[in-house]
Protein backbone atom coordinates (compact mmCIF):
# COMPACT_ATOMS: atom_id res chain seq x y z
CA UNK A 1 0.00 0.00 0.00
CA UNK A 2 1.16 3.66 -0.46
CA UNK A 3 -0.08 6.30 1.85
CA UNK A 4 -0.73 9.24 0.24
CA UNK A 5 -0.97 12.91 1.97
CA UNK A 6 -3.57 15.21 0.61
CA UNK A 7 -4.31 18.90 1.50
CA UNK A 8 -8.20 20.07 0.07
CA UNK A 9 -8.67 23.87 0.35
CA UNK A 10 -11.63 25.64 -1.95
CA UNK A 11 -12.35 29.35 -1.31
CA UNK A 12 -15.90 29.75 0.50
CA UNK A 13 -17.69 32.67 -1.68
CA UNK A 14 -19.29 35.28 -0.17
CA UNK A 15 -18.49 34.04 3.41
CA UNK A 16 -18.45 36.33 6.60
CA UNK A 17 -15.16 36.01 8.84
CA UNK A 18 -17.83 35.14 11.75
CA UNK A 19 -17.64 31.34 10.25
CA UNK A 20 -14.08 31.19 11.18
CA UNK A 21 -13.15 27.75 12.70
CA UNK A 22 -16.66 26.16 12.19
CA UNK A 23 -16.52 22.66 12.07
CA UNK A 24 -17.93 20.71 8.80
CA UNK A 25 -17.42 17.12 9.93
CA UNK A 26 -15.13 14.89 8.09
CA UNK A 27 -12.10 16.82 9.15
CA UNK A 28 -13.39 20.06 7.55
CA UNK A 29 -13.18 23.52 9.09
CA UNK A 30 -13.64 27.07 7.80
CA UNK A 31 -10.23 29.11 8.20
CA UNK A 32 -9.51 32.65 7.66
CA UNK A 33 -6.18 32.41 5.20
CA UNK A 34 -4.31 35.81 3.77
CA UNK A 35 -4.26 35.39 -0.50
CA UNK A 36 -0.18 35.46 0.28
CA UNK A 37 -0.19 32.35 2.05
CA UNK A 38 -2.65 31.20 0.27
CA UNK A 39 -1.19 27.46 -1.50
CA UNK A 40 -3.60 27.83 -4.59
CA UNK A 41 -2.46 31.28 -4.94
CA UNK A 42 -1.10 30.63 -8.30
CA UNK A 43 -4.13 28.75 -9.25
CA UNK A 44 -6.26 31.46 -8.89
CA UNK A 45 -4.64 34.28 -10.14
CA UNK A 46 -2.88 35.24 -13.36
CA UNK A 47 0.30 35.61 -14.71
CA UNK A 48 0.40 39.26 -13.75
CA UNK A 49 -0.99 39.01 -9.93
CA UNK A 50 -4.65 39.58 -10.68
CA UNK A 51 -7.53 37.97 -8.98
CA UNK A 52 -9.58 35.34 -10.39
CA UNK A 53 -13.29 37.42 -11.50
CA UNK A 54 -15.08 34.84 -9.46
CA UNK A 55 -13.40 35.73 -6.53
CA UNK A 56 -13.27 39.41 -6.74
CA UNK A 57 -16.48 39.67 -4.53
CA UNK A 58 -15.33 37.65 -1.89
CA UNK A 59 -12.19 39.07 -0.82
CA UNK A 60 -12.24 40.34 2.44
CA UNK A 61 -9.54 42.82 4.00
CA UNK A 62 -8.05 43.91 7.41
CA UNK A 63 -4.78 45.93 8.10
CA UNK A 64 -2.68 42.83 7.02
CA UNK A 65 -3.57 42.77 3.49
CA UNK A 66 -7.12 40.67 1.09
CA UNK A 67 -7.98 37.11 2.86
CA UNK A 68 -10.75 34.78 2.30
CA UNK A 69 -12.37 32.20 4.27
CA UNK A 70 -11.70 28.76 3.43
CA UNK A 71 -12.99 25.36 3.37
CA UNK A 72 -9.69 23.13 4.38
CA UNK A 73 -9.18 19.63 5.35
CA UNK A 74 -5.60 17.53 5.68
CA UNK A 75 -5.87 13.96 5.10
CA UNK A 76 -3.95 10.57 4.56
CA UNK A 77 -5.86 8.06 3.11
CA UNK A 78 -4.17 4.60 1.24
CA UNK A 79 -3.57 3.31 -2.46
CA UNK A 80 -3.01 -0.13 -3.53
CA UNK A 81 0.36 -0.46 -5.21
CA UNK A 82 1.08 -2.36 -8.16
CA UNK A 83 4.57 -3.05 -7.43
CA UNK A 84 7.58 -3.18 -10.06
CA UNK A 85 8.00 -6.03 -13.00
CA UNK A 86 10.95 -6.76 -14.84
CA UNK A 87 11.43 -5.53 -18.06
CA UNK A 88 8.06 -3.28 -17.85
CA UNK A 89 8.55 0.77 -18.74
CA UNK A 90 6.47 3.04 -16.43
CA UNK A 91 5.52 6.28 -17.34
CA UNK A 92 3.82 8.91 -15.53
CA UNK A 93 0.69 9.80 -14.44
CA UNK A 94 0.28 5.66 -14.07
CA UNK A 95 -3.64 5.19 -14.42
CA UNK A 96 -3.93 2.83 -11.80
CA UNK A 97 -3.03 5.44 -9.57
CA UNK A 98 -4.74 8.23 -11.06
CA UNK A 99 -8.22 5.97 -10.92
CA UNK A 100 -7.67 5.52 -6.96
CA UNK A 101 -6.71 9.28 -6.36
CA UNK A 102 -10.09 10.06 -8.62
CA UNK A 103 -12.28 7.99 -6.71
CA UNK A 104 -10.99 9.31 -3.18
CA UNK A 105 -11.48 12.68 -4.73
CA UNK A 106 -15.23 11.95 -5.69
CA UNK A 107 -15.98 10.65 -2.61
CA UNK A 108 -15.02 13.82 -0.99
CA UNK A 109 -16.84 16.31 -3.63
CA UNK A 110 -19.88 14.13 -2.41
CA UNK A 111 -19.76 15.32 1.01
CA UNK A 112 -18.24 18.70 0.62
CA UNK A 113 -21.61 19.44 -2.07
CA UNK A 114 -23.58 17.58 0.89
CA UNK A 115 -22.18 20.37 3.68
CA UNK A 116 -22.85 23.12 1.39
CA UNK A 117 -26.53 21.87 0.51
CA UNK A 118 -26.70 21.49 4.20
CA UNK A 119 -25.47 25.53 4.87
CA UNK A 120 -27.56 26.30 2.08
CA UNK A 121 -31.11 24.28 3.92
CA UNK A 122 -29.82 25.88 7.42
CA UNK A 123 -29.96 29.51 6.27
CA UNK A 124 -29.94 32.10 3.29
CA UNK A 125 -26.33 33.51 1.86
CA UNK A 126 -25.02 32.51 -0.98
CA UNK A 127 -22.05 30.29 -0.14
CA UNK A 128 -20.67 27.72 -2.14
CA UNK A 129 -16.92 26.99 -4.15
CA UNK A 130 -16.42 27.84 -7.16
CA UNK A 131 -13.27 25.80 -7.44
CA UNK A 132 -11.86 22.81 -5.22
CA UNK A 133 -8.40 22.22 -4.91
CA UNK A 134 -6.46 18.44 -4.12
CA UNK A 135 -3.30 18.41 -3.77
CA UNK A 136 -1.77 14.71 -3.05
CA UNK A 137 1.46 14.05 -2.40
CA UNK A 138 2.92 10.47 -1.99
CA UNK A 139 6.09 7.78 -2.58
CA UNK A 140 5.27 5.24 -5.50
CA UNK A 141 7.67 2.23 -6.85
CA UNK A 142 9.31 2.95 -4.28
CA UNK A 143 11.76 5.42 -6.48
CA UNK A 144 9.33 8.05 -7.10
CA UNK A 145 8.16 11.26 -5.18
CA UNK A 146 5.34 12.39 -6.83
CA UNK A 147 2.53 14.86 -6.61
CA UNK A 148 -0.86 15.23 -8.85
CA UNK A 149 -2.68 18.22 -8.36
CA UNK A 150 -6.27 17.67 -9.07
CA UNK A 151 -9.56 20.34 -9.22
CA UNK A 152 -13.23 20.36 -8.76
CA UNK A 153 -14.92 23.26 -10.69
CA UNK A 154 -18.45 23.76 -10.32
CA UNK A 155 -18.91 25.95 -13.58
CA UNK A 156 -22.53 26.98 -13.05
CA UNK A 157 -21.36 28.38 -9.51
CA UNK A 158 -23.81 32.09 -8.88
CA UNK A 159 -20.72 34.23 -8.24
CA UNK A 160 -22.77 37.57 -8.12
CA UNK A 161 -25.43 37.31 -5.60
CA UNK A 162 -23.57 38.71 -3.49
CA UNK A 163 -25.80 37.70 0.27
CA UNK A 164 -23.33 36.80 2.60
CA UNK A 165 -23.49 33.61 4.83
CA UNK A 166 -22.78 34.93 8.51
CA UNK A 167 -23.33 32.01 11.40
CA UNK A 168 -23.45 33.46 15.44
CA UNK A 169 -21.80 31.95 18.26
CA UNK A 170 -25.61 30.29 18.74
CA UNK A 171 -25.97 29.78 15.55
CA UNK A 172 -22.76 27.70 14.80
CA UNK A 173 -24.08 25.35 17.43
CA UNK A 174 -27.31 24.71 16.11
CA UNK A 175 -25.82 24.58 12.74
CA UNK A 176 -23.36 22.36 13.57
CA UNK A 177 -26.60 20.24 15.33
CA UNK A 178 -28.23 20.67 12.31
CA UNK A 179 -25.35 19.13 9.81
CA UNK A 180 -25.26 16.21 12.43
CA UNK A 181 -28.27 15.28 12.52
CA UNK A 182 -29.26 15.40 9.07
CA UNK A 183 -26.07 14.54 6.77
CA UNK A 184 -26.68 10.48 6.35
CA UNK A 185 -30.68 9.36 6.06
CA UNK A 186 -32.98 11.95 6.48
CA UNK A 187 -30.61 14.02 3.83
CA UNK A 188 -30.37 10.56 1.37
CA UNK A 189 -34.35 10.69 1.39
CA UNK A 190 -35.16 14.27 0.70
CA UNK A 191 -31.77 14.39 -1.76
CA UNK A 192 -33.01 15.03 -5.18
CA UNK A 193 -35.65 17.81 -3.52
CA UNK A 194 -32.59 19.29 -1.91
CA UNK A 195 -30.77 19.17 -5.39
CA UNK A 196 -33.71 21.22 -6.86
CA UNK A 197 -33.38 23.63 -4.01
CA UNK A 198 -29.68 24.21 -4.34
CA UNK A 199 -29.81 24.51 -8.43
CA UNK A 200 -32.56 27.21 -7.74
CA UNK A 201 -29.70 29.30 -5.28
CA UNK A 202 -27.27 28.14 -8.37
CA UNK A 203 -29.09 30.54 -10.88
CA UNK A 204 -28.22 33.88 -12.28
CA UNK A 205 -31.62 34.29 -13.77
CA UNK A 206 -34.51 35.09 -11.38
CA UNK A 207 -37.42 33.63 -13.26
CA UNK A 208 -35.01 30.27 -13.65
CA UNK A 209 -34.45 29.83 -9.79
CA UNK A 210 -38.26 30.78 -8.98
CA UNK A 211 -38.99 27.68 -11.45
CA UNK A 212 -36.68 25.78 -9.65
CA UNK A 213 -38.06 26.53 -6.24
CA UNK A 214 -41.52 25.69 -7.54
CA UNK A 215 -40.34 22.81 -9.10
CA UNK A 216 -38.41 21.70 -5.60
CA UNK A 217 -42.31 22.51 -3.54
CA UNK A 218 -44.37 20.24 -6.03
CA UNK A 219 -42.03 17.22 -5.74
CA UNK A 220 -42.79 17.89 -1.65
CA UNK A 221 -45.96 18.42 -1.76
CA UNK A 222 -47.99 17.07 -4.70
CA UNK A 223 -49.14 13.53 -5.93
CA UNK A 224 -48.13 12.72 -9.63
CA UNK A 225 -50.08 14.41 -12.23
CA UNK A 226 -52.26 15.80 -9.51
CA UNK A 227 -54.55 18.00 -10.45
CA UNK A 228 -55.12 21.91 -9.59
CA UNK A 229 -51.64 22.13 -8.88
CA UNK A 230 -51.97 25.42 -7.83
CA UNK A 231 -54.60 25.87 -5.55
CA UNK A 232 -53.43 22.51 -3.58
CA UNK A 233 -49.41 23.92 -3.42
CA UNK A 234 -50.92 27.13 -2.44
CA UNK A 235 -52.83 25.68 0.71
CA UNK A 236 -50.54 23.26 1.49
CA UNK A 237 -47.56 25.07 1.86
CA UNK A 238 -49.57 27.61 4.00
CA UNK A 239 -50.75 25.42 6.37
CA UNK A 240 -47.18 23.54 6.70
CA UNK A 241 -45.63 26.63 8.18
CA UNK A 242 -48.06 28.80 8.91
CA UNK A 243 -48.45 29.43 12.58
CA UNK A 244 -51.67 31.39 12.97
CA UNK A 245 -54.40 32.79 10.84
CA UNK A 246 -53.12 35.53 9.32
CA UNK A 247 -49.62 34.01 8.27
CA UNK A 248 -51.56 31.00 6.69
CA UNK A 249 -53.83 33.48 4.58
CA UNK A 250 -50.60 35.46 3.77
CA UNK A 251 -48.37 32.24 2.40
CA UNK A 252 -51.52 31.10 0.69
CA UNK A 253 -51.99 34.22 -1.41
CA UNK A 254 -47.92 34.96 -1.78
CA UNK A 255 -47.79 31.10 -3.04
CA UNK A 256 -50.70 31.83 -5.80
CA UNK A 257 -49.08 35.04 -6.67
CA UNK A 258 -45.41 32.90 -7.01
CA UNK A 259 -46.88 30.04 -9.24
CA UNK A 260 -48.61 32.68 -11.32
CA UNK A 261 -45.26 34.21 -12.18
CA UNK A 262 -43.99 30.85 -12.75
CA UNK A 263 -46.71 29.85 -15.42
CA UNK A 264 -46.41 33.53 -16.75
CA UNK A 265 -42.31 32.89 -17.00
CA UNK A 266 -42.71 29.58 -18.51
CA UNK A 267 -45.45 29.97 -20.97
CA UNK A 268 -45.40 33.34 -22.41
CA UNK A 269 -41.95 34.20 -21.66
CA UNK A 270 -42.38 37.19 -19.62
CA UNK A 271 -40.72 37.01 -15.98
CA UNK A 272 -40.82 40.91 -15.23
CA UNK A 273 -42.81 40.62 -12.55
CA UNK A 274 -40.69 38.61 -10.63
CA UNK A 275 -38.54 40.50 -8.42
CA UNK A 276 -35.30 40.09 -6.00
CA UNK A 277 -37.21 40.52 -3.33
CA UNK A 278 -40.05 37.67 -4.58
CA UNK A 279 -37.54 35.51 -5.20
CA UNK A 280 -35.71 35.95 -1.95
CA UNK A 281 -38.98 35.09 -0.26
CA UNK A 282 -39.99 32.17 -2.05
CA UNK A 283 -36.76 30.46 -1.44
CA UNK A 284 -37.12 31.14 2.22
CA UNK A 285 -40.99 29.41 1.98
CA UNK A 286 -38.99 26.35 0.36
CA UNK A 287 -36.03 26.35 2.80
CA UNK A 288 -38.84 26.69 6.14
CA UNK A 289 -40.82 23.51 4.69
CA UNK A 290 -37.18 21.70 4.00
CA UNK A 291 -36.68 22.20 7.27
CA UNK A 292 -39.83 20.56 8.54
CA UNK A 293 -39.23 17.69 6.13
CA UNK A 294 -35.47 16.96 7.35
CA UNK A 295 -37.29 16.40 10.89
CA UNK A 296 -40.12 14.33 9.39
CA UNK A 297 -37.65 12.24 7.30
CA UNK A 298 -35.46 11.13 10.29
CA UNK A 299 -38.11 10.90 12.83
CA UNK A 300 -39.91 8.75 10.04
CA UNK A 301 -36.68 6.86 9.69
CA UNK A 302 -36.09 6.38 13.56
CA UNK A 303 -39.46 4.52 13.51
CA UNK A 304 -38.73 2.78 10.20
CA UNK A 305 -35.55 1.88 9.24
CA UNK A 306 -36.58 0.74 5.80
CA UNK A 307 -38.89 3.50 4.69
CA UNK A 308 -38.56 5.08 1.62
CA UNK A 309 -39.27 9.06 0.51
CA UNK A 310 -42.31 7.68 -1.69
CA UNK A 311 -44.14 6.41 1.51
CA UNK A 312 -43.40 8.81 4.05
CA UNK A 313 -44.42 11.47 1.27
CA UNK A 314 -47.72 9.87 0.71
CA UNK A 315 -48.31 10.09 4.57
CA UNK A 316 -47.72 13.48 4.73
CA UNK A 317 -49.75 14.31 1.94
CA UNK A 318 -52.83 12.61 3.94
CA UNK A 319 -52.19 14.42 6.98
CA UNK A 320 -51.43 17.78 4.60
CA UNK A 321 -55.07 17.29 3.14
CA UNK A 322 -56.61 16.87 6.93
CA UNK A 323 -55.30 20.19 7.92
CA UNK A 324 -56.26 21.79 4.46
CA UNK A 325 -59.41 20.87 4.69
CA UNK A 326 -59.98 21.78 8.39
CA UNK A 327 -58.57 25.52 7.27
CA UNK A 328 -61.61 25.48 5.04
CA UNK A 329 -63.74 24.40 7.05
CA UNK A 330 -62.99 27.22 10.03
CA UNK A 331 -62.82 29.64 7.02
CA UNK A 332 -59.16 30.59 7.13
CA UNK A 333 -58.64 29.34 3.57
CA UNK A 334 -61.19 29.10 0.76
CA UNK A 335 -63.03 26.50 -0.30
Amino acid sequence: MVEVNVSICGILLYCDPNTEGFDLGEGYKIKKIYLDELSIKDRITSANGQLNISYMGSRLEDNHGVYFMCLCKEDKYNITEHGIVPGIVYTWPDKEYDDQISDYKGKQTAYINKVINLLRVFKEGNIGLKETFFVNRFHALGIMNNTENHTNDNVTRNIIDTRTYSLSENEKQKCSLFIRENKDTSYNLLRNIIYEFSWGLEQTDIPTGLEQYTTALEMLLLEHNEEGKKQKLAKRSAVLIGSNPVEIGNIYQKMLDFYRYRSESLHDGNGQNITNQELHELENIVRLILHKYLEICRLAYYSNSSITWEEIKAQEIVKLKGIVKNNMTSGILPS
